[in-house]
């Protein structure tokens, strides 16, 4: 009998250790009107970060039709820095790899682009994952503020 004794006896302590947990699992708990307020501020910043991702796409769609037309520095810069506040990479599409790819070899080609922010622009793309064959930037950029000088007329 000393055995079941001793069984009964570890029984009674393990019931008194979770009976010990279950009041301080109650002590911690969550009241409903909590519940609902976690539940708001959840679904609140989901809100926000999907109104964010709309008006980044919206805007990345703009600069994108603007430096199609006239890619400038201004243009090509504001590609740039919406590309950085866009947490995801490019989506995985020909469609959309080539328009990327189109969008950078016009600017690449243009003049009125330096090549620090061709190079910037390569990186960021490459880096949200478009392959963009090894294409070499273009040093071809006329600065529009400094103005030249007619050289083949020295005395």
């Amino acid at each position: 009998m000393d055995a079941i004794s001793k069984g009964l006896s570890v029984l009674d302590d393990t019931t008194r250790v979770i009976s010990r947990i279950d009041n301080t699992a109650k002590d911690f708990s969550i009241s409903d009107s909590s519940r609902g307020m976690i539940v708001f501020l959840v679904g609140l910043l989901i809100a926000i970060f999907i109104i964010h991702m709309a008006v980044s796409n919206v805007q990345l769609w703009s600069a994108k039709k603007s430096a199609m037309k006239n890619p400038t520095q201004h243009n090509a810069w504001k590609i740039y820095k919406i590309l950085g506040r866009l947490g995801i990479g490019i989506n995985n599409h020909p469609k959309i790899w080539g328009e990327y790819r189109n969008l950078f070899i016009k600017i690449n080609n243009s003049p009125n682009v330096p090549s620090e922010t061709k190079l910037k622009l390569k990186e960021r793309l490459e880096k949200k994952g478009l392959y963009i064959n090894n294409v070499k930037i273009i040093d071809n950029y006329k600065d529009p503020y400094v103005k030249v000088s007619d050289t083949s007329s020295n005395p």
